[in-house]
């Protein structure tokens, strides 16, 4: 089963990060299961569309266009959960934020300075903080002095932390992360709940496919280990 992700990471640490769950489904489901990492968030859409992948695990924006697709078939699997024992929960946030010594940083303060988001196909990395933007009176295609389209959440924290973007748009967890390693930020604006990311298999997987699928991932706790 060749199951699809964005690029929301680096390579490295995505082929990392899935490695566990992957390890669980195949000795759930008997099924071979590869990752395969899309450069951008249209590939990882057209992949699945296409059947050039079987699985895709889809931002709630890429989902949301492959539904409004006419004739699309899919499946839906299952969505993500995440967070604490205490406090699993299937949303999560975008955050627009800078470099913590920018004092006194606000949305206002974003005109006429570089800013960099992830992919037009992300949810936290460009839709939501987008219309966040719109939302406040901000016209991004005049207000900013250039803007950048990064690929990946930890470009942009990068280019952020180096100073070469003055502000950016990036998933919490990645904002998060990089701050429990040193990084100093300061967090200007959170967008509000995003769905997380949706399982969903192409038209050619089989049901009896899907089904195995989900109930492999409804069965993992975080208690759960693989052999």
């Amino acid at each position: 089963v060749n199951i699809g992700v964005g690029p929301w990471l680096t390579r490295a640490t995505q082929s990392t990060d899935f490695e566990p769950i992957l390890s669980w489904l195949e000795e759930s489901t008997g099924f071979d299961c590869v990752l395969n990492i899309s450069p951008n968030y249209d590939s990882l859409q057209s992949d699945l569309l296409a059947g050039h992948i079987d699985v895709a695990i889809l931002s709630a924006a890429a989902y949301a266009d492959i539904l409004n697709e006419p004739n699309a078939k899919t499946t839906y699997i299952a969505t993500v959960v995440a967070g604490e024992k205490q406090s699993l929960d299937s949303f999560y946030h975008g955050y627009i934020f800078t470099r913590q010594d920018n004092a006194g940083a606000t949305l206002e303060s974003l005109k006429d300075r570089p800013f960099a988001f992830v992919d037009r196909g992300s949810s936290s990395g460009f839709q939501y903080p987008m219309a966040l933007l719109l939302s406040a009176g901000f016209a991004p295609n005049k207000d900013f002095k250039s803007v950048f389209y990064l690929g990946s959440h930890d470009r942009v924290v990068s280019a952020v932390a180096d100073g070469q973007v003055y502000a950016g748009a990036v998933w919490d967890a990645t904002l998060l992360k990089a701050q429990e390693k040193g990084g100093k930020f300061k967090v200007i604006a959170e967008t509000e709940r995003i769905p997380r990311e949706a399982w969903v298999a192409g038209a050619a997987v089989k049901s009896e496919v899907s089904s195995a699928l989900r109930d492999a991932l409804i069965g993992a706790t975080l208690e759960t280990k693989t052999k």
